[in-house]
């Protein structure tokens, strides 16, 4: 199991790092979004919702990041005009930093699939722009921050592998806990990441304003 886990990620590491490395920010844009149209079919049938309907939904928040991608202003300099992300990826970051944890703490019913569905593409969404936004910058910069989670998730992997005792969430296996955890922290981290740089070089350009380089 591990040995097939490591050979799928090696293969997929290999597609990403040429792709970040070798496209240009739109067609980076295009490729991740098609790609993380699979998380959105997973989390819709996960709700509740039957295959069609899943492929539906995928479908629907194709056309919608389609649509943010060709129609707010985006470039390949900048990315993402900042009124956008600060409204997604705002609006996903407080989901995972507050609404999740009280979710699964407090066991709250998932009774309404097509709700749960709208959250998923809301948090996918944010996600991709966030990782667009960053690639747009730097894809050095994107790398960093998914290291981060990559490091964060396999020393917590192997951790709870050797030290382990105690199960957080007792009626899930450990692959759902663990997928949630770690789709939650590179969600939170990619998007506070993205609106961090948006404000960063709004303030840096706000300065250079007003105390010009000497000459």
């Amino acid at each position: 199991m591990l040995k097939q886990r490591v050979i799928t990620a090696v293969i997929l590491a290999a597609v990403f790092f040429a792709a970040l490395f070798a496209l240009p920010p739109a067609y980076f844009a295009a490729l991740t979004l098609v790609a993380l149209m699979t998380a959105v079919y997973e989390w819709a049938k996960l709700a509740g919702l039957q295959a069609a309907a899943s492929l539906g939904a995928a479908g629907g928040a194709l056309l919608l990041g389609g649509a943010l991608l060709l129609t707010t202003g985006f470039s390949a300099a900048r990315g993402f005009p900042e009124a956008p992300v600060l409204a997604l990826c705002g609006a996903a970051s407080a989901f995972w930093i507050v609404v999740a944890p009280l979710w699964l703490f407090r066991g709250w019913p998932t009774r309404h699939p097509a709700g749960m569905t709208a959250l998923g593409v809301i948090a996918v969404l944010a996600l991709w722009m966030g990782m667009v936004q960053l690639q747009a910058r730097s894809p050095w910069l994107l790398l960093a921050v998914m290291m981060v989670v990559w490091i964060a998730d396999t020393a917590a992997y192997f951790t709870g592998r050797k030290f382990g005792r105690r199960k957080l969430l007792h009626d899930q296996s450990r692959q759902v806990v663990g997928g949630r955890v770690r789709r939650t922290a590179l969600r939170v981290r990619v998007c506070d990441a993205a609106v961090v740089l948006r404000r960063w070089r709004r303030t840096r350009r706000s300065r250079a304003r007003w105390w010009p380089r000497s000459r």
